[in-house]
């Protein structure tokens, strides 16, 4: 039997009870093993924490535990090969880890694989879909285009990069895939593998004017990183004008 690389997926969640239950049934339903998921409650109220414990998972209760830390200590928690994390309220498309894992693993030097998404909004209505096609560092600097809902990443490649930005409450996934794209290609997978669900009370929605100011700080402190090649600095420019166009909107 030939041996396939642990896919390990950290679900951060909070008060997602009326989607937790589709987005666990979409991610056990996957065929790819082995596969382990591990999901960290930040205190619960709403009943979420009995639909976790309903489920065949590891399941973390830490009340007050960020969305970034929560991902962290996931991913610290686990030997796996590739890693991947998905919120409460979004789903993934049968065989799609699959899909993502196997690129992954015939790819021995990208640092991450990414595919396409659904965007859709508190009723399941889809909302439009999202493509973000091949990605390069100049890509991401001036328009964060990838769905982390659709990647799948080489745990290697997060020891090069570093983790998530712990002190990020918005724009962390943007400022992650910069230092991923800063020492690693990657490859994207023209099929649809996850749905991101848009809804009133999600984050982004309800801070969308500090999401904006987050990208731009992003875009100037990564500018800032010592060890970025010429190549890369000589960059700076269309991140600074991509970030304050991707804030106005």
């Amino acid at each position: 039997m030939t041996h396939r690389p642990l896919v390990s997926v950290v679900l951060p969640v909070l008060n997602e009870r009326p989607f937790i239950r589709a987005a666990l049934d979409s991610l056990l339903s996957q065929d790819y093993n082995p596969l382990e998921v591990v999901a960290y409650d930040g205190g619960s109220t709403d009943g979420t924490l009995e639909v976790l414990r309903s489920y065949p998972i590891e399941v973390i209760v830490e009340p007050g535990l960020g969305q970034m830390a929560a991902i962290n200590r996931g991913w610290r928690r686990t030997s796996a090969d590739f890693v991947a994390w998905m919120a409460g309220d979004d789903l993934y498309k049968p065989g799609a880890i699959r899909r993502l894992a196997e690129e992954l693993e015939a790819n021995a030097d990208v640092g991450f694989v990414h595919a396409d998404a659904e965007i859709i909004d508190d009723d399941g209505n889809l909302i439009k879909h999202d493509a973000p096609g091949e990605v390069t560092l100049r890509d991401l600097l001036i328009e964060f285009k990838i769905v982390p809902q659709a990647t799948l990443i080489r745990r290697a490649a997060l020891a090069r990069a570093g983790t998530m930005n712990e002190t990020r409450r918005f724009a962390a996934d943007w400022d992650l895939f910069l230092r991923l794209a800063q020492y690693f290609p990657s490859r994207y997978v023209p099929f649809t593998a996850a749905v991101r669900r848009l809804h009133r009370c999600s984050e982004d929605v309800r801070n969308i004017e500090t999401v904006g100011e987050a990208g731009i700080d992003v875009i100037e402190r990564f500018s800032e990183r010592p060890d970025l090649t010429n190549e890369q600095l000589a960059l700076r420019a269309y991140g600074v004008a991509g970030s304050r166009l991707a804030a106005g909107w």
